[in-house]
């Protein structure tokens, strides 16, 4: 079953409260970290992986020490299965005041973007004919809201699909309204949907299997009072 998992960044940590978690994530991400010019991305990137191993290791059964990951040929991370184990998929997203993940047997893709103001330009050149169509017909004051249910279902899949960017945007259609996908003139497998996580942020989940979730929800402040108990050290 599809897993869900929503971490809502409420609060900005100063850069030693965040060092306090470094010793629970790899060293590559510790180093990107580092990296960062600005404390929220530093942030949002730390607690996506905190949020993705919480999830993996709740899912797995497995100490967050035993987490090994791979990369696809497209350069997407993959949890090494161990001998005889099932296949279990993972991905993440963040933006704004959210870090969100989801796990599942099957392939998966989610995405959340905060809410910008839009140039339809930028659809033009990305979108699909059929898509910019259906968004040029939406009424002026409801096509912000069409624009980011699209663009994060499409990120969704491509991420799902697991080519990433390799695959151009244009490339296939989104039937927003049926959460379908169609690529090289078929319906894909793949089901989609969009929900509004609050009034300033889309996301869109993309399954290979029926979108009946189990979720959950997380503050900042609640998830690094359970990191302890949840997850071991691992340097």
């Amino acid at each position: 079953m599809l897993h869900l998992y929503y971490l809502k960044m409420d609060r900005e940590m100063a850069s030693m409260e965040r060092e306090e978690w470094l010793p629970y994530v790899s060293e590559e991400r510790r180093e990107r970290v580092a990296r960062f010019h600005y404390a929220k991305d530093a942030q949002r990137s730390l607690f996506g992986e905190l949020l993705a191993r919480y999830a993996l290791c709740e899912s797995t059964g497995r100490g967050n020490s035993e987490l090994k990951f791979i990369q696809n040929p497209f350069g997407k991370p993959m949890l090494a299965r161990e001998q005889d184990e099932r296949e279990i998929y993972f991905n993440l997203s963040h933006s704004g005041q959210w870090v969100v993940c989801a796990v599942d047997h099957t392939p998966v893709g989610i995405d959340v973007e905060e809410l910008k103001p839009i140039s339809l330009d930028i659809a033009r050149r990305f979108f699909s004919k059929d898509e910019y169509e259906a968004l040029l017909r939406e009424p002026e004051l409801s096509q912000q809201q069409y624009f980011y249910a699209l663009w994060t279902m499409k990120e969704s899949f491509i991420k799902a699909d697991g080519r990433g960017l390799s695959l151009p945007l244009d490339q296939f259609t989104i039937d927003v309204a049926q959460g379908r996908v169609q690529y090289q003139q078929k319906w894909q497998d793949s089901r989609l949907w969009h929900s509004q996580l609050d009034e300033e942020h889309m996301l869109a989940v993309c399954a290979s299997s029926e979108l009946h979730n189990v979720t959950q929800y997380f503050t900042l402040s609640d998830f690094v009072r359970m990191v302890p108990d949840k997850l071991d050290l691992i340097g």
